[in-house]
């Protein structure tokens, strides 16, 4: 097991790995240490810096790329349970996409016409449809 590093020494290797436009190989080395272990601390202050602070200006963007994206998205959810289907991943179940749930069910011994597709495909859209009113209502 390797040695057990203070914070306060893993805040000043994060910092001169972020300030001093060094390669992190030659800061790790520098330092006696690991490079997975100094990129795994670099990766947790930015992530922790990435969740800190305000989150109204990331809501905003998020609530602006769906406005401006909603046929994308709807056109991505869409293929994302065709392909679901297509590696016959359902099976009267659930899938989970973004907090939304879209039902799957197969009964029939599995067999559809073209009218039944188009059905279950014009169900699908009204479903992210409405998922998206939530998230414009909730923005």
């Amino acid at each position: 097991m390797g040695i057990r590093r203070t914070e306060e020494f893993r805040n000043e290797a994060v910092r001169i790995a972020l300030t001093s436009g060094l390669p992190q190989k030659q800061v790790a080395d520098d330092l006696g240490i690991g490079v997975f272990a100094l990129g795994k601390w670099v990766t947790a202050r930015k992530h922790d810096e990435l969740m800190s602070g305000s989150h109204d200006d990331k809501d905003m963007e998020l609530a602006r790329l769906r406005k401006d994206n909603g046929p994308a998205i709807r056109k991505v959810c869409a293929q994302f349970v065709g392909l679901c289907r297509q590696l016959n991943l359902f099976a009267d179940a659930s899938v989970a996409i973004d907090g939304s749930k879209f039902k799957a069910v197969n009964t029939r011994d599995k067999n559809f016409t073209r009218a039944k597709i188009k059905r279950r495909m014009d169900q699908i859209e009204e479903s992210v449809d409405r998922y998206l009113h939530q998230l414009d209502s909730a923005d």
